[in-house]
């Protein structure tokens, strides 16, 4: 599959989840969406060195959630840059 298909897929994934958190957005009120496809990473070992560093990011994002019951542009952009290059991943997920 070309990159470029493989991104269309991500960008796929993330308009679905787009549109079914903007359906039960009635139900949430207006949740904050904050989109880390990498987040399967997140619970392998090996990949700490890059995750753990997230997790903290995370961890922040609640605590300025907690306060402010939103959070600023600048910390979703945070906890949405990638931990590693979009290419290495994909690589990785489709075990080549």
């Amino acid at each position: 599959m070309k990159n470029a298909a493989k991104d269309g897929i991500l960008t796929k994934n993330i308009d679905a989840c787009e549109s079914e958190f903007a359906e039960c957005g009635n139900c949430f009120g207006d949740p904050e969406m904050v989109f880390v496809p990498e987040a399967p990473l997140l619970n392998v070992p090996q990949a700490a060195i890059v995750a753990d560093p997230l997790l903290a990011k995370f961890e922040k994002a609640g605590e300025e959630y907690e306060q402010v019951m939103s959070l600023s542009r600048e910390t979703a952009s945070l906890m949405e840059t990638p931990m590693i290059p979009k290419e290495e991943y994909l690589r990785n997920v489709n075990g080549k």
